[in-house]
């Protein structure tokens, strides 16, 4: 499939006039964009707007989740198209290996929004949320807490764990929601939009 036959669909994936920028900056018209959805070893999904296409990755190059590429032909006439450049990223999520010395690995990268959730039918865990924020904000994406399953306790506690979320979440958005009740799903409805990018943290 040619990368460039679904270029008119992609903003809904994000793509917009800075993207295609970068873009234009390789030099090569052949060269069209795709967006990765999925990192195997090896292989990786990616969107072109139209399809999802299977393409393998070279060895020197590092693709994530999220990540606009550039995506060329295969060498020979309806051969793979292959990965050739990484458009730069705006905001990325990374890693560390553990071992001392090693490259963080960059895990998603070009997210919008961060949803950290905390489930109110366990434990409320403020210190993970606290992590969770600081990984958003490092990120350079922005973060909403989202207190999930509200209907799983009494209305007492909803309050309690609100006011506790609101006292560590340094004036982040919090939001209260239910997916059996409704409540709060209105509220969800602004970063749920075409050409933004949502990931879920918790």
């Amino acid at each position: 499939m040619p990368p460039t036959s679904a270029v008119s669909s992609l903003p809904a994936l994000g793509w917009d006039d800075r993207w295609a920028c970068a873009l234009g900056e390789l030099g090569d018209p052949t060269i069209g964009p795709a967006r990765v959805s999925r990192v195997d070893r090896g292989m990786c999904t990616v969107m072109t707007g139209a399809a999802e296409v299977r393409v393998p990755i070279e060895r020197d190059v590092e693709v994530a989740v999220g990540d606009w590429v550039g995506l060329a032909p295969g060498p020979t006439p309806g051969g793979r198209s292959r990965i050739v450049a990484v458009l730069p990223r705006r905001a990325v999520f990374s890693r560390s290996s553990g071992a001392k010395g090693a490259v963080p690995q960059t895990v998603a990268a070009n997210i919008d929004t961060v949803f950290v959730c905390n489930a109110l039918d366990g434990s409320l865990s403020l210190r993970h949320l606290e992590r969770f924020l600081a990984l958003a904000w490092q990120s350079a994406a922005t973060p909403v807490v989202l207190i999930t399953k509200s209907d799983a306790v009494a209305p007492g506690a909803v309050t309690a764990a609100l006011e506790a979320v609101k006292a560590v979440a340094d004036g982040t958005r919090v939001i209260v929601v239910s997916s059996t009740t409704g409540e709060g799903m209105a509220d969800l409805a602004p970063y749920l939009v075409a050409g933004r990018t949502v990931a879920l943290l918790g």
